[in-house]
């Protein structure tokens, strides 16, 4: 055997071994402190990039499930309001009923008629004021848009006009603008109703038409001649679309739900209440009336009952995938604590072990002192 003072390959070797049990280790130490299988790329490359692509589903899921249950939430809003309209149909049957009796004068009809009035009215008002988050439900208007077919150089064909919000704009209504320098003034073509603002073209500003239900964005380049002329036309009442999928909508409709509440004002199409009863024929006529109302009214009902079970069902879905993507995410990124700790304690034991390798290997060369003393 060779005898060597410059070169000592075993402690070489040993240094080597030593400083690749230390990487271990401390690789060993990082997964063990975070709970991570994978730190950083070089853990896993492709497995780092699927478990991102899980991670931004379940993110994306978790909101999904929160518009379900706030969609929810919007629904028994406008059921608990269709509760006290129907309460309020009651009332009124029990009143055309009363009045269709010949036991009552005229006079004693038109008490009953008085208090139907009322009724009426307040049923009006409940369908007006039912809102979630300031979105009008129940009177015809949700789920508005712009009527792009029926409108030339409508308002959103301008470029610096940006979200156009409707709440409690006319159906089917038309809507011209006229602006000046410093003002622009909205006008409602059928009713003539008009409401003017200030404008400040120097910067970017949301102007809200709260009279006539109207709000949209202004960038900082438009100036207030520029909607000068410019006119908008709404649509009918429609369906709106709540997201409960992480997927994109469009032809993937299984990401996404709709649903919409139907006009319950007295003149709206569903209970269409018209009448008196201050006579016996006018009652019988407005029994008819309301029983025909009530029976809308509960189509109303099963629809919004299906639609509060879709919902559920949504959200039960979600939760599952949620659990199960989370559950495949771990596998990848997370650490095995067990085998981890496993490897953790082998390595520590040959760290010791490499050290006191490496200094009997530094110790070796002192052999040759014996040869050079001679003894």
């Amino acid at each position: 055997m060779g005898l060597r003072v410059n070169t000592n390959v075993a402690a070489i070797n040993a240094h080597r071994q030593l400083w690749l049990t230390d990487t271990r280790l401390s690789r060993s130490i990082e997964k063990l402190s975070s709970g991570y299988r994978i730190n950083r790329a070089a853990d896993d490359a492709a497995g780092l990039a699927v478990a991102n692509k899980l991670r931004v589903d379940i993110r994306a899921m978790n909101v999904a499930s929160r518009n379900a249950a706030q969609a929810n939430t919007m629904v028994q809003v406008a059921e608990g309001a269709m509760g006290n309209i129907a309460g309020m149909l009651e009332r009124l049957k029990e009143l055309a009923t009363q009045a269709a009796s010949d036991n009552l004068s005229d006079t004693e009809r038109g008490y009953l008629d008085t208090e139907r009035s009322k009724i009426e009215d307040e049923i009006n008002r409940i369908s007006a004021s039912t809102n979630y988050q300031g979105r009008e439900l129940i009177n015809g208007t949700f789920g508005m848009g712009i009527d792009t077919a029926n409108t030339t150089d409508y308002l959103e064909n301008t470029a610096y006009v940006q979200n156009i919000e409707f709440n409690g704009a006319s159906a089917s209504a038309t809507y011209t603008f006229a602006a000046g320098n410093s003002s622009i003034v909205i006008t409602e073509v059928s009713t003539g109703d008009t409401q003017k603002l200030s404008l400040d073209a120097s910067t970017q500003e949301t102007l809200n038409f709260d009279k006539m239900g109207i709000k949209f964005t202004h960038t900082d380049a438009i100036t207030a001649t520029s909607l000068n002329g410019t006119t908008l036309r709404t649509s009918a009442a429609a369906d709106a679309t709540f997201q409960v999928g992480s997927g994109a909508g469009g032809s993937m409709s299984d990401n996404q739900v709709t649903f919409g509440f139907a006009d319950l004002s007295t003149t709206g199409s569903v209970l269409n209440i018209s009448g008196d009863i201050t006579s016996r024929s006018n009652s019988e006529s407005y029994i008819n009336t309301i029983d025909n109302a009530i029976g809308s009214l509960n189509t109303q009902f099963a629809s919004i009952g299906a639609m509060q079970n879709k919902l559920g069902f949504a959200i039960e879905g979600l939760e599952v995938a949620i659990e199960n993507i989370s559950a495949a995410e771990s596998t990848i990124r997370d650490v095995d604590m067990a085998a981890e700790m496993t490897t953790f304690t082998r390595n520590q034991i040959l760290m010791q072990s490499g050290t006191a390798m490496l200094a009997q290997a530094n110790m070796s060369a002192q052999n040759i002192l014996a040869l050079i003393g001679g003894g």
